[in-house]
């Protein structure tokens, strides 16, 4: 039996439970060791900017259970925002219940609302096969493009 979850807002009073599911989310998908006081710091940062997108939680029986930050991103072919889909994490024992899905079907029922709204997209570690399957069987594919990056050293 699927399990009933609520999506919601972030509060600012759960940056710090955000910021533990960031630092383990990047230890676990790419093996980084990040900088929880940085991701705390980047994590209220965000908050405070609701113009540029929205953290939302994932609860079963009021239990945060899940995450991820959406970014609005303006697509001038489009002329419509774009959904970026980042940070997303499951707490272990609820991963492939449904966490996701229902995160994914919130934000789709925005975009159908929104005539601002044109789609969503994530990026995802190219070795992490198992999120690829998962964005796979929800209707996402990889067939127009690929992520360049270049980001400063820290330090």
């Amino acid at each position: 039996m699927p399990l009933d979850y609520v999506v919601r807002p972030a509060q600012m009073q759960e940056a710090e439970l955000l910021s533990d599911f960031q630092v383990t989310m990047a230890m676990e998908s790419e093996g980084l060791r990040l900088d929880r006081p940085t991701v705390l710091r980047g994590i209220q940062s965000f908050l405070q900017r609701p113009d540029e997108g929205a953290y939302y939680v994932v609860t079963h029986d009021n239990i945060p259970v899940g995450c991820a930050m959406v970014q609005h991103e303006w697509s001038d072919w489009r002329a419509r925002h774009v959904l970026w889909l980042h940070s997303v994490y499951v707490v272990p024992k609820f991963r492939r219940s449904g966490v996701f899905r229902t995160l994914y079907a919130f934000l789709q029922k925005q975009v159908q609302a929104t005539p601002d709204l044109a789609g969503i997209r994530l990026y995802v570690d190219q070795k992490n096969t198992q999120a690829e399957a998962t964005y796979r069987r929800l209707g996402m594919t990889d067939e127009h493009y690929k992520l360049f990056e270049w980001l400063k050293s820290e330090g």
